[in-house]
């Protein structure tokens, strides 16, 4: 294990202070060992909403690693029909075999044929977990490293960073040219289409408000997503924290949606209070669209425009 600098504290973080190993050392381990490894680098693979919904079953005795989908992690109102699901658990097997074959061991996949209402949202009555695929190690036949470590390693140091669009802030013309060179050598009949230009940009922008109220307007969809956040100290390995969306403490207040409060502190600790797990999302934009619409009436000092702050709320705690 190798301990990343910028890699928070606590056990539900332990996977990424994994250390990348290549042939000669993943030789050294014993079986089991080494479907660990791997199977950690499934966790690692991005889930929809963070519900990591793969379950792994190891057998050292058949060097194999069997995934199954858990249905009860599985968010009914944004993925009714487990597609999403479904899709991050692929990411995890990908994830394993990347593992595997940079450490130089030959994998192959199979995948059960399952009903297509087997893999939607648990419901009383029905199997939670369900089998989807498994992935068989064979040492004997691997030839040598047949990918890079820079992948793995790619892996352990993917990061999403959450900030205000910047249109000052401008791509590099060469870093554009080199991401479609890459996609063009990795997935031949495909090209990337980096967009820059200010109208196209905008129009995205407009779809992205769309969605943006209509999630705001879904009132189950709001709160599904509000359960789902943990506070930011919270060891709990699934959900999403608080401090990965902008708010900076583990019980954000106003100032950290970046409003000064001169007058009625009562609201500041309720605003405050609902970014926590089991509340509702559509409380908190009721009460910030209340400080635009009384305009400072009620004795708030908002940083900046009124309409930017509903915007940022909504991006932080609605744009997952």
């Amino acid at each position: 294990m190798a301990e990343g600098s910028d890699i928070p504290v606590g056990a539900a973080f332990d996977a990424w202070r994994l250390r990348a190993l290549g042939a000669a050392e993943a030789a050294a381990l014993d079986p089991r060992a080494l479907l660990e490894y791997c199977a950690c680098l499934g966790l690692l693979a991005p889930t929809t909403h963070n519900t990591v919904p793969q379950r792994i079953r190891i057998s050292a005795a058949q060097s194999q690693m069997a995934f199954a989908l858990d249905r009860r992690v599985i968010l009914a109102e944004s993925d009714p029909t487990g597609r999403q699901a479904t899709i991050s658990l692929g990411a995890s097997i990908a994830n394993v075999t990347i593992g595997a074959e940079a450490a130089g061991v030959s994998v192959s996949t199979s995948v059960y044929e399952v009903d297509e209402r087997s893999i939607r949202p648990a419901a009383a009555g029905t199997e939670p977990i369900v089998p989807i695929a498994s992935v068989t190690f064979d040492r004997q036949a691997a030839r040598g490293t047949t990918r890079s470590i820079e992948w793995v390693r790619a892996i352990l140091t993917r990061k999403m960073v959450r900030a205000e669009f910047d249109e000052r802030v401008r791509l590099d013309p060469s870093l554009a040219s080199e991401l479609a060179s890459i996609v063009a050598a990795h997935h031949p009949g495909l090209s990337l289409h980096v967009i820059t230009d200010a109208p196209t940009l905008l129009a995205l922008g407009k779809f992205q408000e769309l969605a943006d109220s209509t999630v705001i307007n879904r009132v189950p969809f709001a709160r599904e997503l509000a359960d789902w956040l943990v506070e930011n100290d919270s060891d709990w390995p699934l959900g999403m924290r608080g401090r990965e969306f902008g708010l900076k403490s583990s019980r954000p207040d106003l100032a950290d949606l970046g409003v000064d409060v001169t007058s009625a502190p009562e609201r500041n600790v309720l605003l405050g209070q609902t970014v926590h797990r089991g509340v509702e999302l559509g409380a908190v934009v009721q009460e910030v669209e209340a400080l635009t619409e009384l305009e400072l009436r009620a004795g708030y000092r908002v940083q900046g425009r009124p309409v930017g702050l509903r915007h940022r709320l909504r991006n932080e705690c609605v744009g997952v």
